[in-house]
């Protein structure tokens, strides 16, 4: 429930966000807003909300954690203490992608942060990277989840349940922790190299020493 909880906030908080676009958007050349890079702001907090701290909860925490003991007539997950470290890593890393919104001219870049946007000249200042670490955080729980997801359906079947006598519904939970558990790193790493791209001399996404932009891309 308390992943439900946690989802619905994130909604409401996406929510919001996308009624001040709506706003901005009813009324062209009033201008809501004060400076234009604050609706750039806006539409990258709402994104990241609504995907990563509404989606994700609701959807694979929440009603996998309700239907799966149900489904398969067991007591609780296969790992509940790594459950448990896997939802408590999610208001942390909310606490850290709203804070990105407040500090220096707020996280502008865009949800996907593509370089050049989320590089030291197109967003100096430390937004970009508080929330690097939020997704760092929300990644680390999704795939920690998605092993219990995977632990849970593969191995805490009752005696003579086979995958073809199972509910699809924990199946499709199991599919897609494996699904998340081997590209959530890949978008680990690609964030981390951006990282290092913007505060230990990275040069891997800066065309004049040498990267590319279109890495990250693929990367994503």
């Amino acid at each position: 429930m308390l992943y439900l909880f946690l989802g619905i906030w994130g909604f409401c908080l996406g929510l919001f966000f996308s009624q001040i676009m709506r706003s901005e958007l009813q009324t062209p050349g009033q201008n809501l807003f004060e400076r234009t890079y604050i609706y750039n702001m806006v539409i990258t907090v709402h994104a990241v909300t609504i995907i990563f701290f509404g989606v994700m909860p609701m959807a694979m925490g929440g009603f996998g954690n309700w239907f799966i003991p149900l489904y398969l007539s067991i007591p609780d997950m296969a790992f509940p203490r790594l459950n448990a470290f896997s939802f408590w890593l999610m208001p942390h890393s909310l606490f850290f992608a709203v804070n990105s919104v407040y500090i220096d001219k707020g996280l502008n870049a865009g949800w996907t942060l593509y370089p050049s946007l989320s590089s030291n000249m197109g967003s100096p200042g430390r937004s970009v990277d508080h929330a690097i670490i939020a997704l760092h955080l929300a990644g680390m729980s999704s795939v920690f989840g998605s092993m219990n997801y995977m632990a849970t359906v593969g191995g805490m079947r009752k005696d003579g349940v086979t995958s073809g006598r199972t509910s699809l519904f924990p199946l499709c939970l199991a599919a897609t922790g494996v699904l998340l558990a081997l590209s959530v790193p890949v978008l680990g790493g690609a964030i981390t190299m951006l990282l290092l791209d913007r505060n230990w001399g990275g040069n891997f996404f800066r065309p004049m020493a040498g990267g590319s932009l279109i890495n990250f891309q693929h990367l994503f």
